[in-house]
């Protein structure tokens, strides 16, 4: 049987937590202020290949979208904010979104804005 102790716990949640502030804190999220998912991808992208294993370790059901990574901007934003998305809601943050369409070049681009109300 694997006892552990009180301390081990603490130091264990301790990390995680902070490892969320710092993550949260890299995207950019301030009170009333949207953020464009490209901006929250290009601060917390590199972040996460840089210290993947850590993340693992501290966020082992969550981590799974961390393997999905494949080198594409476009699939790998949408796993940013999606690992982001389980990071409020496994302390229960509000994380909303609006979505904006413009035409780019005749065509129909959407554009998404975050906000983590903290």
């Amino acid at each position: 049987m694997n006892v552990v102790g009180v301390k081990e716990v603490e130091e264990y949640y301790t990390a995680r937590l902070r490892m969320t502030k710092e993550i949260l804190t890299l995207s950019g999220f301030q009170s009333d202020k949207w953020v464009l998912g490209d901006v929250i991808f290009e601060s917390v992208y590199p972040y996460l290949l840089q210290h993947k294993q850590e993340v693992v370790e501290l966020f082992p059901n969550t981590a799974g979208t961390l393997d999905k990574f494949v080198g594409v901007k476009s699939k790998d934003r949408r796993l940013v904010t999606s690992f982001i998305r389980k990071l409020c809601r496994l302390y229960k943050i509000p994380f909303v979104y609006k979505k904006t369409q413009r035409r780019v070049n005749k065509k129909v681009t959407s554009f998404y804005k975050y906000q983590c109300v903290c």
